[in-house]
């Protein structure tokens, strides 16, 4: 469903088990990303669309890839990627991301393989707690 001109998520949104999948990137949906697409997916990118925020109370324990680059979401990064155990790819280029990179996100993301926070207004120091296979953009 990428590449299309799509504006919103139509509520409320199926939980869709079987599905491990969503590919939304380079659209225009705007609004809150909720917690129901994010629960149960092992890849997900919603990036280039206008989203503001994220539900702080997804459970992403099941994630390895999510993209939320070229939004426009504003505020830390949420805690609530710490849960995404299982990450290897976070990517949260071109937002309004501000504060420090959540010490948690580093401990408990063993696998994490890419972590690309550029072009966000991140301050404070890095953690270094990063895995040897890390590449920290």
């Amino acid at each position: 469903l990428s590449c299309n001109s799509f504006v919103e998520l139509e509520r409320p949104i199926s939980s869709a088990p079987a599905l491990n999948i969503v590919d939304l990137h380079s659209n225009n949906i705007q609004g809150e990303l909720p917690s129901q697409i994010l629960e149960g997916r092992q890849y997900l990118d919603f990036s280039s669309n206008k989203f503001t925020s994220i539900d702080s109370g997804s459970d992403l324990s099941s994630v390895m890839f999510l993209s939320l680059a070229k939004n426009d979401i504003h505020g830390s990064i949420p805690t609530s990627l710490c849960n995404a155990t299982n990450l290897e790819v976070l990517d949260l280029e071109v937002n309004h991301f501000k504060g420090t990179i959540p010490y948690c996100l580093i401990a408990a993301t063993p696998n994490l393989r890419v972590l690309n926070a550029k072009r966000n207004n991140l301050r404070g120091i890095i953690p270094n707690k990063f895995g040897k296979t890390c590449m920290f953009q």
